[in-house]
């Protein structure tokens, strides 16, 4: 028996939470040529999605919080082809350009969806640590109804993507669901 890619696994993951979950009924969906990127066509609108995934879960502390709180985050890691990618190929005009990131454990038994519009995943990935990574830290502290999403050095700077993810996919669309 054929053996399922990572990225393929997640790619499926999160177009079954949202096309599961989402009030839009899907009327096109091609996955083919590039794994990572997810193109489909709603009632609601078209959407270009490109997903990436992180299994490897932190725990820490929000020290921003007061009191301080728990926080559990996710280190998701972009190459430089992927970020030249994203900056030079991916975007299509009079579509909703969107970077999916599904954070989940190694078990795979609590998973969660943070989604960042096109420009402010270049935001995130444009600074680089001291050996040249890009990195989005996606954090979740308690059980806020936020994530939120920074790259290298930019916590004061960072987004605030709600949990409720399908407000892209959803015809309501606002940023207080």
């Amino acid at each position: 028996m054929a053996r399922i890619a990572k990225a393929d696994y997640f790619a499926g993951d999160f177009l079954t939470t949202i096309l599961k979950s989402s009030k839009a009924v899907p009327m096109l969906c091609d996955a083919s040529g590039e794994i990572k990127r997810v193109v489909f066509d709603t009632d609601m609108g078209d959407f270009n999605v490109y997903v990436k995934y992180s299994t490897n879960p932190q725990k820490g502390w929000n020290y921003n919080s007061v009191p301080k709180k728990k926080r559990t985050y996710w280190n998701v890691l972009f190459s430089e082809n992927e970020y030249g990618y994203l900056k030079n190929e991916f975007q299509q005009d009079g579509k909703n350009n969107l970077v999916a990131m599904v954070c989940t454990n190694k078990s795979l038994s609590e998973s969660h969806i943070a989604i960042l519009n096109l420009e402010e995943t270049l935001a995130c990935l444009k600074p680089t640590t001291d050996g040249g990574n890009r990195t989005i830290t996606v954090s979740r502290t308690g059980r806020n109804q936020t994530f939120d999403c920074s790259g290298v050095d930019m916590a004061p700077l960072s987004y605030n993507p709600y949990v409720n993810h399908l407000r892209f996919f959803d015809e309501v669309r606002s940023d207080t669901e």
